[in-house]
């Protein structure tokens, strides 16, 4: 139900996307392109800054909100998904601009 990784995000991270695809409820860190609203497009109450001396008690009462809320938090992170799925027309669409444009 809940996908954590807390890990140091260099550029945008397959894993998370993947679980967000396949229904997870996504919980980042805000270590590099996950602090990042443009890489990884997830509401802020989703990344967790693990520095903070409130860390754990955070963390605690959101995995218990997200069991507790579950269709909530998957709503929420419909959106994330929508990215994920059209990213690839994303990427095609300029390349087939400049090999195929008359």
């Amino acid at each position: 139900m809940i996908y954590i990784d807390f890990g140091h995000h260099p550029d945008k991270e397959r894993l998370p996307r993947e679980a967000a695809i396949h229904g997870y409820i996504v919980i980042t860190g805000l270590c590099g392109s996950a602090a990042n609203s443009q890489d990884v497009p997830l509401p802020n109450y989703l990344k967790l800054n693990i520095h903070d001396l409130n860390f754990l008690e955070t963390f605690k009462k959101l995995v218990v909100s997200i069991f507790e809320n579950f269709s909530f938090f998957s709503a929420k992170l419909k959106p994330y998904r929508d990215i994920i799925e059209n990213e690839s027309e994303l990427f095609k669409a300029p390349i087939l601009d400049y090999f195929f444009k008359k």
